[in-house]
């Protein structure tokens, strides 16, 4: 079995890096394949979960090819 692996990417970030490029939590759920309620606890205020590294590469990459 494949050890996940993960970045210290925190819930503010990716909620800024989701509204710096228009994404919504339904729309990056849709795009990575994954529920919405899995994208709602990466956000989470309360008690975020732990963010996959794969996310953070892709809003890093979605990021770039935007400018």
């Amino acid at each position: 079995m494949a050890k996940r692996t993960f970045r210290r990417v925190m819930a503010q970030q990716l909620r800024a890096a989701l509204k710096r490029l228009g994404i919504s939590q339904m729309e990056l759920a849709r795009r990575l394949h994954v529920a919405p309620t899995t994208v709602r606890r990466w956000v989470s205020r309360k008690r975020p979960a732990p963010i996959p590294h794969y996310v953070d590469l892709l809003i890093e990459a979605w990021d770039k090819s935007k400018h």
